[in-house]
């Protein structure tokens, strides 16, 4: 979905926390209260990992003054240049 907006993006964004919680809600009633207490400890350690590394990549691309169009341009060159199986 290229080119989706800040809405469609945070709807997503609720739309997979929800799921995740809810997954988290069957684990605590299926497995018990120390199973579900695991999971969503884990599910808000690994949400607030991704919010850290979102900050760093805000700051170096804030740092080297890069413009949202060029950001665009030079993710659409990189995906274009990469190889089809994966391999560096």
């Amino acid at each position: 979905m290229p080119d989706e907006g800040v809405r469609e993006s945070l709807l997503l964004s609720a739309g997979y926390v929800t799921l995740g919680v809810g997954f988290g809600g069957w684990v605590w009633y299926s497995l018990g209260s120390q199973a579900g207490l695991q999971y969503l400890t884990g599910f808000v350690f690994e949400k607030s990992l991704a919010m850290d590394k979102v900050f760093v990549i805000a700051m170096i691309l804030g740092y080297f003054a890069l413009l949202g169009a060029s950001i665009g341009w030079s993710m659409y060159k990189t995906r274009a240049a990469a190889p089809a199986d994966g391999a560096p």
